[in-house]
C-alpha cells in the first residue's frame, strides 16, 4: 500500500484532549495488517499531543519505508504525558527529511524518536527539551546535516549502531550511549 497525506494542508488541534486518538496530528497504526511506504509531505501540523505517530510490529504486522518530508510541527504540547514531534514508534525503513519542529515541551519532549533503520536527514528543530532522540539500544539509524537549537539536550543516542554525519547543536548538548528509555 502507497498513498501521501496533507499535501500542503494545516492539521490544529485543539489542545483540549478527551481520548489518545485526538492527541495525535496524523497517526498510522496497525490493526494486525503492514502499512508501509506512506508519505507525509508539505504540511503543517499544531496544538497535538503528537505531530505524527508511526506504529511499528504488532503482532506481526509489519510499518516500513514511510516518508516524512517538508512538514512543520509546532506548538506540540501536554501537561500530563510524553509529547514528540514526529514518533516513528517501531517504524522501520522510514526517511525523515527536511522537516521543521519548534515548541515541543512538557514531558519528555522529543522531537523525534525511533527505534531502527531510519534516516534522519536535514531536519531542524527548536525550542524542544530533546530534539532527537534514538533510544533503542538495537537501532541502527543514520542522522546527517541535522540542526538542534534551544534544546536542554539536543541527541541521545541510545546505540553503537547509531550513525552521526554533520550535525550541529546550538545551545544543545549531546548524550551518547546511554541507558534512556521513554
Amino acid at each position: 500500500m502507497s498513498s501521501s497525506i496533507l499535501g500542503g494542508h494545516v492539521l490544529t488541534g485543539s489542545r483540549t484532549f478527551f481520548s489518545p486518538s485526538q492527541a495525535t496530528g496524523v497517526a498510522l497504526a496497525t490493526n494486525n495488517q503492514p502499512i508501509e511506504n506512506v508519505t507525509i509531505r508539505n504540511g503543517t501540523i499544531s496544538g497535538f499531543q503528537r505531530g505524527i505517530f508511526l506504529a511499528g510490529v504488532n503482532e506481526g504486522a509489519s510499518s516500513t519505508g514511510h516518508v516524512v518530508e517538508e512538514m512543520h510541527i509546532t506548538a506540540i504540547t501536554s501537561t500530563t504525558t510524553v509529547t514528540a514531534g514526529i514518533d516513528l514508534g517501531g517504524a522501520q525503513g522510514c526517511l525523515i527529511s527536511n522537516d521543521f519542529v519548534n515548541n515541543v515541551s512538557n514531558g519528555i519532549g522529543s522531537a523525534f524518536t525511533g527505534i531502527g533503520q531510519c534516516q534522519f536527514i536535514h531536519n531542524r528543530v527548536i525550542n524542544c527539551n530533546i530534539g532527537f532522540l534514538c533510544a533503542s539500544a538495537n537501532n541502527s539509524n543514520y542522522l546527517e546535516s541535522n540542526f538542534a537549537s534551544n534544546c536542554g539536550t539536543g541527541f541521545i543516542c541510545a546505540s553503537d549502531k547509531l550513525r552521526l554525519h554533520n550535525n550541529s547543536l546550538y545551545d544543545a548538548i549531546l548524550r551518547r550511549n546511554t541507558n534512556y528509555r521513554r
